[in-house]
């Protein structure tokens, strides 16, 4: 007898108005940025359970399958939170919802204003966009997506250094030459510049990360 394979469960996702009436039930939402970003800024009363940690924090999530989650993360482009919703839907949750806009979104929608912190390491894309143009061999350009990401696609002459990868092996990165992490929205980027300077591993002008998201138009990057 042949069995017909059960299409595969997706996370539900939503809007901006849809989140606010899930809000207003039980329900756990789940801030799937690294813990820098989360400590920064982050929607009241969302737990931080990291992508490249959710297995270790999965305990962090609420006993009964049946309790609405909703993951977030940085924006429309950032996959931490899609990816999140899959693992939680495989440990069996049932109703599981991803809120697309995340923080920026909800940050433009509540007005709210976040202090303007001058960051060296901190690559606006117009500069980004400069230096890659200019070929510059001072650089290197690494990619910090997984490695299924980066094969699909990805900027050309970047390097793939995943961001779990580079959390257990930071010690081997290049120190020859000066480092641009970024990846989809930027979060991960930005996680690990923040995460390398804690490490003090790099000194001022050694390290940085691209503050926008590099989307894909067939071949064609664009940088947002």
């Amino acid at each position: 007898m042949l069995f017909k394979r059960s299409k595969e469960i997706k996370p539900k996702d939503i809007s901006y108005e849809e989140l606010i009436n899930l809000m207003k039930v039980d329900h756990c939402l789940v801030d799937s940025r690294g813990r820098s970003s989360y400590a920064k800024f982050h929607i009241d009363g969302a737990i931080n359970i990291p992508y490249e940690e959710f297995t270790e924090l999965s305990h962090l999530l609420p006993d009964s399958t049946d309790t609405p989650l909703i993951f977030y993360c940085k924006n429309v482009y950032c996959i931490l939170s899609p990816n999140s919703a899959q693992k939680a839907i495989s440990l069996g949750y049932k109703n599981v919802y991803v809120y697309k806009g995340g923080v920026e979104e909800w940050i433009t929608k509540n007005g709210i204003q976040l202090p303007q912190i001058d960051e060296p390491g901190k690559l606006t894309r117009e500069q980004f966009i400069e230096i890659y143009k200019r070929k510059d061999d001072e650089y290197i350009i690494i990619d910090v997506n997984d490695t299924y990401d980066y094969k699909i696609k990805h900027l050309k002459g970047a390097v793939n250094f995943p961001y779990g990868y580079i959390i257990t092996n930071y010690n081997k990165l290049p120190k020859n030459k000066k480092l641009i992490f970024y990846c989809a929205s930027g979060a991960r980027g930005e996680d690990i510049y923040y995460f390398l300077k804690e490490k003090g591993i790099f000194k001022e002008g050694e390290i940085f990360f691209l503050a926008a998201s590099v989307i894909f138009d067939g071949d064609k990057a664009k940088i947002i």
